[in-house]
């Protein structure tokens, strides 16, 4: 079931039912759990927002924002997330020349030296978007809708802006026998 909220009307959709404001009263007294708001259902179904949304200049707010979409608590939204927005070559090559771009910047205004373990430094821009690649990763670590081969092209988009060490055991997590059933 599909649980839909309109933030703009008093009206949930649950896809087969359109709730008044005393049917949205009762679900919320049956229901448990936080019913998921969703915004729009774009970032699912449209493939390269993320690549327009860093080619528009972004704040850092919005790119946390939108990045939230892949942290879910639905695998199947968090998988098609990662599929429309962190797995199409333009999509991965968009995030990538940013990151390159940004480092250059990081470095040419901020005029500083690499971080710890040869980190390099980023603006706070590109240091929100790994976190937040980093994040989906983490997240979804277990999700058996993202395969190994995708988690992987996801820690290696962001794999020189983080520290070895986490890298390393992220990789050892996906790769290891010991670790995950291949």
């Amino acid at each position: 079931m599909r649980v839909q909220i309109n933030t703009n009307t008093a009206n949930t959709s649950f896809g087969m039912a359109k709730l008044t404001r005393k049917g949205n009263e009762i679900v919320r007294q049956l229901v448990s759990q936080d019913i998921p708001v969703y915004a729009s259902l774009k970032p699912y179904t449209t493939k390269n927002m993320l690549k327009k949304i860093i080619k528009a200049g972004c704040n850092v707010d919005r790119l946390n924002e939108f990045m939230k979409n892949g942290t879910t608590c639905f695998q199947d939204k968090n998988a098609q997330f990662v599929n429309k927005q962190l797995m199409p070559i333009t999509g991965r090559m968009s995030i990538i020349k940013f990151l390159a771009k940004d480092h250059n910047d990081a470095v040419r205004t901020l005029d500083i030296a690499p971080v710890a373990d040869n980190i390099p430094p980023l603006t706070a821009k590109g240091r929100a978007l790994v976190d937040a690649i980093l994040d989906v990763f983490d997240k979804n670590l277990s999700n058996p809708s993202i395969s190994r081969k995708k988690g992987i092209k996801v820690l290696d988009l962001i794999k020189p802006y983080i520290n070895s060490k986490d890298h390393i055991n992220r990789m050892a997590i996906l790769s290891d026998k010991l670790y995950s059933i291949k």
